[in-house]
């Protein structure tokens, strides 16, 4: 049974959630260019005082009674991914309900269209990696994509009482690159 309320606001929260990290990237590229208008204006203002200075003139009364330029001091705001259990107790929901292995992207809507939005400099990737550091629920099957670890999958030759044996499961992130804890920046594996 499908409840059309609940379904509206889903969509809606996950568009919300979308543009809440639209935003914060135009602030975060916004704080870059104040900081660079900033720089800017304090090397001016010190060119003024400085050329008055050489020059032997004294500034005009506008010039001297103007505060000095300071940097603006904005912190900056990291927003929180969902704890990566939860994220992968959701999407192995999601892949049982799917019947297959599902593709990050394919998930990663699917997350978010359930209200788990996974945000950072590559949100997909951040997602690959929570699923990755979850290797006690979930598995990724080349080229099937992600699995329940617990559940066998005939295709993909997987059986998790044999993976020591047959190792279908990936060992690795999907794109052999990690994205952090600490700011979601990418950071290469070491390839074996």
């Amino acid at each position: 049974m499908n409840d059309t309320a609940l379904e509206n606001a889903q969509q809606r929260l996950a568009h919300a959630r979308q543009m809440m990290e639209t935003i914060h990237r135009q602030i975060e590229a916004s704080k870059a260019s104040l900081a660079r208008v900033e720089a800017e204006a304090m090397m001016l203002q010190q060119f003024i005082a400085t050329w008055y200075e050489l020059a032997g003139i004294q500034p005009p009364n506008d010039v001297e009674q103007r505060e000095p330029i300071e940097p603006h001091e904005i912190k900056s705001v990291r927003p929180k991914n969902p704890p990566r259990e939860k994220v992968a107790e959701e999407a192995v929901r999601i892949i049982r309900a799917h019947g297959a292995p599902m593709q990050r992207k394919p998930l990663f809507d699917a997350l978010a269209e359930r209200g788990v939005v996974i945000q950072g400099k590559d949100p997909e990737m951040v997602l690959s990696t929570m699923l990755w550091r979850e290797s006690d629920q979930i598995v990724r099957l080349p080229p099937h994509g992600y699995w329940p670890k617990d559940t066998p999958y005939k295709p993909a030759y997987y059986d998790p009482d044999l993976e020591e044996i047959f190792g279908s499961a990936a060992k690795e992130p999907e794109g052999r690159v990690e994205a952090t804890d600490t700011d979601d920046s990418d950071v290469d594996l070491p390839t074996h």
